[in-house]
């Protein structure tokens, strides 16, 4: 009897590790394609059609935002045309930066364009679930300089988990 109920925790936790576990080698091996500018790990990892279309929503919101409560732009006669315009603005700059070498930058904890700093590699990450099927990986740096964006990772299949999203903190566009 103790064999038996043994025998079942054991398979439990094994089915748990099949489960969950692939998706923290998938964030690491993510890091690692980053790092060392692999595009073509990058491409196998991230779904850009995906990320893009994501980012562009987001990024839309936040300026229409930024537009509507900025009471130094009230009363402009040329908010409208901004308005119209920012879909545009915003498409072809994500269309830029999404790229391997921008998820690479976002991978390890600086924005895109911005020079790969040596500490790279002492990015920490915290690991959040948010469903059985995703979890976001967000880098965090012990000097606390300001928010970095969260990688939303799917599962796609039994095992396989790639890069679906960049969920940007409200300040990310505030940021320097």
């Amino acid at each position: 009897m103790k064999r038996t109920i043994w025998v079942v925790i054991a398979l439990l936790l094994l089915g748990l590790g099949v489960l969950f576990g692939p998706a923290y080698f998938a964030a690491d091996g993510l890091r690692k394609a980053a790092l060392a500018g692999d595009a073509a790990q990058m491409e196998q990892r991230v779904d850009f059609p995906m990320v893009r279309s994501e980012l562009k929503a987001q990024m839309s919101a936040a300026l229409l935002k930024k537009i509507h409560s900025d009471p130094s732009l009230a009363g402009n006669p040329f908010i409208g045309l901004a308005q119209m315009m920012v879909g545009t603005v915003v498409g072809k700059a994500v269309d830029i930066y999404v790229t391997p070498d921008g998820v690479a930058a976002l991978a390890s904890g600086t924005k895109p364009g911005n020079a790969a700093s040596s500490e790279a590699n002492e990015v920490a990450y915290r690991y959040e679930w948010l469903g059985i099927n995703r979890f976001s990986v967000r880098p965090v740096r012990d000097n606390g300089a300001g928010s970095a964006p969260a990688l939303v990772f799917e599962r796609r299949g039994g095992v396989s988990w790639v890069l679906v999203k960049i969920d940007l903190p409200e300040d990310f566009l505030d940021s320097k």
